[in-house]
């Protein structure tokens, strides 16, 4: 063991001496876990094979939270190293939660502004908001002297706001260290844990106190609203059931909305973002596609209905089983029939918002209308329901595996301006990503 420790300090030059590097083996935990923590950073094999020489499961559970804490995108491999509990809890949630892997949208912005924003990046702009929660005063609570502080803190956190308590559990999450790339992380992270718990705990009565808490996640502010917003919208029944009742519980959820964000820029966007989940989620549940919804859901929703109804059919028939025009006629038929259905308690599936394929601010910049696209991404909208459709038809082709270009060659020609437009921009994004020319900056889904 100590010829082990002995040939890593000298490969990595690593001072294994609190003070002095007169000794070059690791006589202390910290040098070795500062051993296993710099070797990950140039030889993640190397790295391994000193975690399996750790002389006992504290210094493991010490050096892969740390691991965790710097790396969250790296460590999938080290969770089941760890004993069934909050640390391995942490160690799973930080590599499938997707947001941990990302590019912050701040950093996004500030360090590239030649790529075009993400939807994440667009929505920080516009949502950010000062939050008294950041100004509580740290409290370690049970934590002090915890080996793994911050999934302790987490953990804590939770338990604090499940108890009602937001500003106990902000203060749980300030005392989070800052550390890592960027330092912000596991503070913000803690927030968004916080908010979301709260939302699942108390219902839609509880989304501005929330959203309150996720204005604090500072670099996942966006992920989080998105993430509460995704959480809202799983109320909506399939679509199409005979299920009045349901679709009032929807309304009021983005009427609760539409309250929180009334005084911010991105209100507007908010509720758009709110009913397109909606009725993604509801389409994409339903057994059969049908225009049920239409029958209980004011007409701001109807441009979200043919968006899921456009991906549904898509997906189940293929992009090339029919011309641009056929396909319209195909979704309004669907729409147009009732299957009132049985109210059903089946849970939804987990939905994953579709990316954008071109920047959505280039819509804006040409003076186009806009609305969400079965997401918090944007797509442009036409006042006629036809031409409406046929740009619903041509985001839904222009996400398939294989691509059926004669689509939006037919959509260039269209008589509607904002279809053509449409499919000339779908066309050269998706030339500029089968040449793998740089594609637009990709919103990061949950």
């Amino acid at each position: 063991m100590r010829l082990i420790w002995h040939a890593i300090c000298v490969v990595f030059a690593l001072s294994c001496g609190a003070e002095k590097p007169a000794d070059p083996s690791c006589q202390t935990a910290q040098c070795r876990q500062d051993a296993v923590i710099a070797a990950w950073a140039q030889d993640q094999a190397a790295a391994l094979a000193l975690m399996d020489a750790l002389p006992d499961s504290l210094e493991r559970l010490a050096a892969v939270a740390r691991l965790v804490d710097l790396y969250p995108a790296e460590i999938g491999p080290l969770c089941e190293q760890l004993q069934a509990g909050r640390s391995r809890n942490r160690c799973t949630r930080a590599a499938n939660r997707n947001h941990l892997h990302a590019t912050p949208p701040e950093l996004e912005v500030a360090t590239d502004a030649s790529r075009p924003l993400s939807p994440h990046a667009r929505l920080a702009a516009l949502l950010v908001r000062d939050s008294p929660l950041v100004e509580m005063t740290p409290d370690m609570g049970p934590c002090q002297g915890i080996l793994d502080a911050t999934s302790c803190l987490i953990q804590a956190g939770r338990r604090r706001v499940g108890n009602g308590d937001l500003e106990g559990g902000a203060g749980i999450c300030m005392a989070i260290p800052l550390l890592g790339d960027p330092p912000q992380r596991w503070r913000s992270e803690c927030f968004f844990e916080l908010a979301e718990h709260h939302l699942e705990g108390k219902g839609v009565d509880a989304y501005a106190s929330s959203a309150g808490l996720c204005s604090a996640a500072e670099v996942y502010m966006s992920h989080c609203q998105q993430h509460l917003l995704t959480l809202l919208a799983r109320i909506a029944p399939s679509a199409d059931e005979a299920n009045p009742e349901a679709w009032a519980a929807v309304s009021r959820a983005a009427d609760t909305v539409a309250t929180a964000w009334a005084d911010s820029a991105g209100g507007r966007i908010m509720v758009s973002s709110y009913w397109a989940l909606a009725i993604a989620i509801s389409m994409d549940s339903a057994s059969k596609v049908s225009g049920d919804a239409l029958e209980y859901l004011p007409p701001v929703a109807e441009p979200h209905l043919r968006a899921g109804a456009s991906a549904r059919l898509m997906k189940e028939q293929g992009a090339a089983s029919r011309d641009l025009e056929g396909w319209v006629k195909t979704v309004t038929a669907a729409l147009s029939k009732r299957s009132q259905a049985d109210p059903s308690n089946q849970p939804h599936e987990v939905y994953s918002p579709p990316k954008e394929i071109w920047p959505g601010q280039l819509a804006k910049e040409q003076g186009m209308s806009t609305v969400q696209y079965r997401g918090i991404g944007l797509r442009v909208v036409a006042d006629d329901p036809r031409a409406d459709t046929a740009i619903c038809v041509l985001e839904a082709a222009a996400r398939q595996e294989t691509v059926h270009m004669a689509l939006f060659e037919e959509g260039s020609k269209h008589a509607d301006p904002s279809v053509r437009w449409t499919a000339t921009t779908l066309l050269n994004w998706l030339s500029k990503r089968s040449r793998s020319m740089r594609p637009p900056a990709p919103g990061v889904n949950r």
